[in-house]
């Protein structure tokens, strides 16, 4: 595998989640991890609403093999609209369209299923009462403009996974239903929620527990933020699925798996 990455460039192209700190501690962290990962291989990351423009990553030299990688974790207006017109950006400042190849989403990859298990399992050690069938509210951030229905398809996948807990529902921040809507005709009044979202930026911290009626919803870095009040409910607030272990498995392999592909070819 070693001289198949001689040479090879890859690419991460993620959304940006409003704040830039944040940004800044998990692209290092992924960056890093990809580093130690293949270390003959070539990383950058750049992202679509942030400091570092997407195309700004792409490489000036583009002689070997180079690929961009959508980290993001659904597919919708990032791999639809915003990642294409970035290629079509740098392009015309390259004065050439570029040979690049488009690898899979890390979403999509069953490593991730790891993190959602270990969020249904996380809230028995924080307080949740045993008693009672708990709903549980995975939560994207869809489009209006280009809906996703992803969530809906998760939640089936899961319910058959784990039947022992209620309902498993779907909900979205930017297009319909809305989460909160969602929240509110949800039966159970213990609910877990999985945030299917790449890290702890507005939407997580900010957005999402005020739509939700959260307060303090703690420090980020940690597998959980623990049951909190809301309205009737006790909702069970998880870190995005994006800062999990699993996430960083599914990162691996997606390069992993392209490297292999690529016939050890410089």
């Amino acid at each position: 595998m070693a001289n198949g990455e001689i040479g090879k460039t890859v690419v991460l192209v993620a959304h940006g989640s409003g704040m830039a700190a944040y940004d800044a501690l998990w692209r290092e962290r992924v960056l890093k991890h990809l580093g130690e990962e293949f270390p003959r291989v070539r990383f950058h990351m750049g992202v679509l609403n942030g400091e570092l423009e997407a195309w700004e990553a792409f490489p000036k030299d583009v002689r070997g093999g180079w690929a961009v990688m959508p980290l993001v974790l659904s597919d919708g207006v990032v791999t639809r609209v915003q990642l294409p017109s970035a290629l079509s950006e740098y392009g015309r400042r390259l004065g050439c369209v570029p040979d690049v190849e488009m690898l899979p989403l890390p979403g999509v990859r069953t490593e991730l299923d790891g993190a959602v298990r270990r969020v249904l399992e996380g809230w028995r050690e924080l307080g949740g009462a045993e008693c009672g069938r708990k709903g549980v509210l995975v939560i994207q951030h869809g489009s209006m403009r280009h809906p996703v229905r992803s969530g809906e398809a998760m939640a089936r996948r899961w319910a058959e996974v784990y039947p022992e807990y209620g309902g498993f529902y779907a909900g979205y921040l930017s297009q319909e239903p809305g989460m909160d809507a969602v929240l509110a005709e949800i039966p159970e009044k213990e609910v877990v929620v999985v945030n299917w979202f790449l890290n702890c930026g507005n939407h997580v911290m900010e957005g999402i527990p005020s739509l939700l009626g959260l307060k303090d919803v703690g420090v980020c870095g940690k597998d959980v933020f623990g049951w909190r009040n809301a309205g009737d409910k006790r909702i069970f607030y998880t870190t995005p699925v994006g800062e999990s272990p699993e996430f960083m498995k599914a990162v691996t392999g997606v390069v992993r798996d392209w490297l292999a592909g690529s016939g050890g070819k410089v």
